[in-house]
């Protein structure tokens, strides 16, 4: 399978869709673009992870990609 030859060339195991092992916090330059690549993301089978987060200093949403990877997608205004 996929998974086992991923952990022959790194010499270690890999996880699970049921655990997480990385989390990718990205700045966006506009709310918008946070807006757009997370409904994007979620359109293409990503789970989404919370509802979105405004408040005054800051514009953030995540979502959990197919591979179950994290994704906190924020603007700070």
């Amino acid at each position: 399978t996929e998974k086992n030859q991923f952990e022959l060339m790194l010499g270690k195991p890999v996880t699970d869709r049921k655990s997480s092992e990385v989390l990718i916090s990205l700045t966006c330059d506009s709310k918008e673009s946070v807006k757009a690549i997370t409904e994007k993301a979620i359109e293409l089978g990503a789970r989404k992870v919370n509802e979105f987060e405004e408040n005054e200093h800051m514009f953030s949403w995540a979502f959990e990609d197919l591979d179950g990877h994290l994704w906190d997608l924020h603007h700070f205004k």
